[in-house]
C-alpha cells in the first residue's frame, strides 16, 4: 500500500530530470557528431567515402538523435527511447572501433551504460515501472558504471595514466611522479569496485551521495583541465549524475530489496 502511495508517476520530478538527463546525453554526443565523430572515421575505414558524404553520415546520424530524443519526450512517443539506445550503442561501438584505446572492451562497457539509460526511461515510462524496479535497474546500470572505471584504474591504462598527469599539470603547471599516479589509481580502483558492490548490496542513502559527490568532482574535473569546449563530455555523462540522486530520493521512501 506504501509503495502505491509513493508510485513514481511520469509527471514526477523525477521523471521529469530523467528525461532531461538522456535529452543532454544525446545533445552531447550530436553535437561530437557535428564537429566530425568517430561514425564518419569507421565508415572510412570500411570505404574510401567522399569527404562530403562523411560530413553528411556524422550529421544526419546526429539530426535523426536530436529527433528521436524530441519525440519520445511526449509520453505518446515512448517507443523512441529505445531507437535512440540504438542509435548512442551504434555510436559506442564505432568510437571504440577506430580509437584504439587500451583494453577497449572496458571503455566500451562504460559507454553501454550510457546506452541502456534510455531503454530504461522507456520501460518506466512505457511499463510504469514500479520505485522498487527503477530502483533495482538503475543500481544495476550504476554499478556497471563504478566497476567498469575501477577496472579500468586498475589496469592502469595508457590513457587514464595520461590524463592525470595532463590534468595536475594543467591545474598546478608542475609535474607530478608518475609512481604516484599509479598509486592514486590503484587507490580510485579500490573506491570505485567497493561503490559498485556497495551500491548492489548495502544500498544506503550515504552510498549514493558518495556516488553522486564522486562523478561531480570528475565532471568539474573535466571541465578545468579540458576547457568549456568540454562541455560534451559533461553532456553525455549527465545521466551518470542523474541515477545516484535518483536513488538516494527514493530509498528515502521506499527500502530497497
Amino acid at each position: 500500500m506504501a509503495e502505491e502511495g509513493i508510485r513514481l508517476k511520469t509527471a514526477s520530478l523525477a521523471w521529469k530530470l530523467g528525461q532531461a538527463a538522456a535529452f543532454a546525453l544525446v545533445v552531447g554526443t550530436a553535437v561530437q557528431l557535428f564537429r566530425g565523430g568517430a561514425f564518419s572515421a569507421f565508415l572510412h575505414m570500411q570505404k574510401d567515402f567522399h569527404p562530403t558524404f562523411l560530413k553528411l553520415a556524422d550529421q544526419g546520424l546526429a539530426v535523426l538523435m536530436l529527433l528521436l530524443a524530441a519525440m519520445a519526450l511526449l509520453k505518446r512517443f515512448q517507443l523512441a527511447w529505445l531507437l535512440v539506445a540504438l542509435l548512442l550503442l551504434l555510436y559506442g561501438l564505432t568510437s571504440f572501433n577506430t580509437a584504439g584505446k587500451w583494453h577497449a572492451e572496458w571503455h566500451l562497457l562504460s559507454a553501454l551504460s550510457r546506452a541502456l539509460f534510455p531503454v530504461l526511461l522507456f520501460w518506466w515510462g512505457w511499463r510504469a515501472a514500479t520505485p522498487l524496479q527503477m530502483q533495482a535497474a538503475f543500481r544495476g546500470l550504476l554499478a556497471l558504471v563504478f566497476f567498469s572505471h575501477g577496472t579500468l584504474a586498475a589496469l592502469q591504462t595508457p590513457d587514464f595514466i595520461d590524463y592525470v598527469l595532463g590534468s595536475f599539470y594543467k591545474l598546478s603547471a608542475t609535474y607530478i611522479d608518475e609512481g604516484l599516479v599509479h598509486l592514486g589509481l590503484y587507490v580510485v580502483a579500490f573506491m570505485d569496485v567497493a561503490i559498485a558492490l556497495l551500491i548492489i548490496f548495502r544500498p544506503q542513502p550515504w552510498v549514493f551521495v558518495w556516488a553522486f559527490g564522486w562523478i561531480m568532482l570528475t565532471l568539474l574535473m573535466r571541465l578545468l583541465t579540458g576547457g568549456w569546449m568540454n562541455y560534451t563530455e559533461v553532456l553525455m555523462r549527465l545521466p551518470y549524475l542523474y541515477m545516484p540522486w535518483f536513488l538516494w530520493h527514493s530509498t528515502r521512501y521506499v527500502k530497497a530489496r
